[in-house]
């Protein structure tokens, strides 16, 4: 007797504390088996309760979504695609909740369901009516025939945040805030679905959002505020994309050292071949250099400026500069010395041939002169002479050249005859 008193004790507390509960569903003593039709009524009562929750209807076909229809003219032509997801291809479908950072909010809602339903429209061969199809778990909606596709239940909640994190965190961005520019509200990720493959026959066509609250919570009014909501839907990422998102700070140190190296690599090679041009420019430089010399060493015209009049003027090169010659300036010198007392030779015997022996002595007749005197001949009229000097040496080169004269005066006197 006192074993089933404590039973009995012991049940009763259990349904106590299950009362307390916000499940939906009501406590059953475990020593009674379960009735079905009280669990299909109590589904039916959740059911009943998602219903009077906040509910968002998306039609991805349509144009617009903020507002019923009931007749067709009244809303523009819906899209012509009939599929808006790729076939055969995974995807991932969320939720996204901008909630107002509200006592409400933060204080009393707490946890919260996110009902997701997927329906679609059934392609039917033409002249078939869609009403004949229907079963039970398709709904009519907006004159059009769907099927439900799956449904997924998430659970969601205000992020938390301590109350001085809070306040340090807004008078950090209070210049935002004020301005309007940064709301106070925070974003709630929900993954309703994942790896979603479309069917071929029942294109997704609707999907449904709801936000399912305790039946506490909507007695007293309790309803979770939202300032917006959106639906994502794309593509599974795949190798190299989901590595990148699952692992995005060890991949951006890793990306950013690559490209540095890469960037060092890049420098360094541009660099060399900089550098290796630059030299190749300096030794083909110094190449031409060694060929020019080589060849006027051959010829034996090293040091000729063979661009100037030197066998006519007597210029040599490197001399008509003011005096500034190079470092070869003693070698050059000696070669155009050779080579202009060669060429000096030979003009010499042809003006032999050309020319008379004789040489004729200006005597200058005037009586101012004093018996004895003389008097040197003026610059050109010694230039005139230079000639007949030479010729009466014969052209054997003792009498020298104009740059270079031999033991021979270059000055010649004349005897002046005195007057009387």
């Amino acid at each position: 007797d006192d074993d089933d008193d404590d039973d009995d004790d012991d049940d009763s507390r259990c349904q106590a504390a299950m009362n307390t509960t916000t499940t939906p569903f009501s406590a059953v003593p475990p020593t009674i088996p379960m009735n079905p039709f009280q669990s299909e009524e109590d589904y039916k009562n959740s059911r009943r309760t998602m219903q009077s929750a906040p509910v968002a209807v998306v039609d991805l076909l349509s144009n617009h979504n903020s507002w019923q229809h009931y007749h067709p003219d009244v809303v523009p032509p819906s899209k012509q695609e009939k599929h808006i997801l790729t076939k055969g291809a995974p995807h991932y479908i969320e939720v996204l909740l901008d909630l107002p950072e509200s006592d409400l909010n933060r204080e009393k809602i707490g946890m919260f369901s996110v009902l997701v339903d997927l329906h679609s429209s059934p392609l039917l061969p033409s002249g078939l009516d869609e009403s004949k199809n229907c079963s039970d778990n398709t709904t009519t909606s907006m004159a059009t025939t769907t099927k439900i596709l799956a449904s997924s239940i998430r659970s969601a909640r205000t992020p938390y945040e301590s109350h001085w994190i809070s306040v340090f965190r807004k008078l950090l961005c209070i210049l935002p805030h004020v301005l309007g520019a940064l709301p106070e509200s925070r974003r709630v990720i929900v993954p309703s679905y994942r790896f979603f493959v479309e069917s071929e026959a029942f294109p997704l066509r609707f999907v449904t959002v709801r936000l399912v609250m305790p039946s506490e919570n909507l007695e007293r009014g309790e309803v979770v505020e939202v300032v917006q909501g959106m639906l994502h839907i794309g593509e599974e990422l795949r190798g190299l994309q989901l590595i990148l998102k699952e692992w995005f700070f060890t991949c951006l140190m890793v990306g950013t050292f690559v490209l540095f190296v890469l960037q060092l690599v890049l420098v360094l090679v541009l660099q060399s071949i900089w550098e290796y041009r630059c030299l190749c420019q300096q030794e083909r430089e110094e190449e031409d250099i060694i060929l020019d010399d080589d060849v006027w060493e051959d010829l034996g015209l090293n040091g000729v400026d063979d661009t100037t009049d030197g066998n006519e003027n007597g210029d040599i090169d490197g001399t008509q500069d003011g005096g500034n010659s190079g470092p070869h300036s003693t070698q050059e010198e000696s070669s155009l010395d050779a080579f202009y007392d060669a060429r000096s030779i030979q003009e010499q015997q042809q003006n032999n041939n050309n020319n008379n022996n004789n040489a004729s002595y200006d005597i200058d007749m005037d009586s101012d002169d004093e018996a004895g005197q003389w008097e040197d001949l003026r610059t050109t009229q010694l230039g005139a002479r230079s000639t007949l000097s030479e010729d009466r040496d014969g052209g054997n080169g003792t009498g020298g050249t104009t740059e270079h004269p031999g033991p021979r005066i270059e000055e010649e006197l004349r005897h002046t005859i005195p007057g009387d």
